[in-house]
Formats: C-alpha cells, structure tokens, sequence
C-alpha cells in the first residue's frame, strides 16, 4: 500500500485514477483547485464505494489549491509526514 499524491485528483482522469488506486488499497492525497473539476466527486465517489467492504474516507485525504503555491505544496508533504504517512509517489494530473 503507497500514499500517493495526485495533482488534479478530481477531474475526470484524475477521479477514475483514485477509484482504482483506492480499489488497490493505497492511501490518496488528492489536490485540486477545483477549475475544472468539481467537488461532487466525493460524493460520486461515496456512491460507488457504498456497497463495498472499501472505507474511503479513510485512506484519502483532500486539499483544495494550486499546485503552483509552494507553501501549500510544502504544507502538503509535511502533514504526511507528521501524520505517519510520508508520499511514495505524486501522480501529476492538474493542467
């Protein structure tokens, strides 16, 4: 299992990205400034997951921003840190 980042988690790519890498059990960092992508996924993806033994809500983790903020992104990869679960990888989706 690998904690992964993903820039521009909730467009349309980046949404079926996480409903497979949370079907493959790994925990995901989604970052998204939501232009062009919507904040409904969450519950798109509440839908899918509601008859499965999968708990989403537990292995991801959303920020809103831009990739382009360097604080945030540092803030980003130091709250993994501090909670545990340093990223293995950063999957880069956001235009």
């Amino acid at each position: 299992m690998a904690n992964l980042l993903i820039t521009g988690g909730f467009g349309f790519i980046g949404s079926h990205l996480c409903i497979t890498l949370l079907e493959s059990n790994h925990n995901i960092i989604v970052l998204d400034s939501y232009i062009n992508s919507s904040k409904n996924v969450l519950r798109r993806l509440e839908k899918i997951f509601k008859n499965s033994n999968i708990n989403f809500l537990e292995r991801l983790i959303t920020y809103e921003g831009d990739i382009r903020n360097f604080e945030m992104m540092n803030n980003v990869f130091f709250k993994a840190i501090d909670n545990g679960n340093p990223i293995d990888g950063v999957i880069h989706l956001a235009g």
